[in-house]
């Protein structure tokens, strides 16, 4: 497999106008900018197919199981939560998760911790937190663990 090569975004946004402007070859076009240029061609294809030179990058991968919207409403829920001292775990967040994609694809579909990982990832907001000593949580904590021992 051939090396990657890296090309900036304005750099692809730039060959793809040189090229539907007829400024030079594509071939001359995708040496000066160093991009390959079978992919500048299916950017030059995809930008005359939508009528914009500056086409957005595609993603690579599979598809999001929850749309981005989706993703963004549940970052705000649990920060909603931990403000209002209630903290969520994992499993309260794949609970959560698994319910909406329920609502939303009709199906049974289950996320799992792979997902949550994921998840965690894409929203460093959502960074894990340590219980601090006096806080309500801890508090909650410490009761729950002393009921707990025999």
């Amino acid at each position: 497999m051939p090396p990657k090569t890296t090309y900036s975004v304005t750099d692809m946004a730039s060959a793809v106008k040189d090229v539907l402007k007829k400024a030079d070859t594509s071939l001359n076009i995708a040496k000066r900018y160093g991009i390959p240029t079978r992919t500048l061609r299916a950017h030059v294809k995809q930008a005359k197919n939508v009528g914009d030179s500056a086409v957005p990058p595609k993603r690579m991968g599979p598809r999001p199981t929850l749309p981005m919207s989706i993703e963004h409403d549940l970052v705000t829920w649990i920060a909603d939560m931990e403000r209002d001292g209630r903290a969520v775990g994992q499993t309260q967040i794949l609970n959560k998760a698994n319910a909406i994609l329920a609502r939303i694809q009709g199906k049974s579909a289950s996320l799992t911790k792979g997902w949550f990982y994921r998840f965690m990832n894409r929203h460093p907001v959502l960074s894990r937190k340590q219980v601090r000593v006096g806080t309500a949580t801890a508090r909650r904590g410490a009761i729950s663990s002393r009921h707990t021992q025999r």
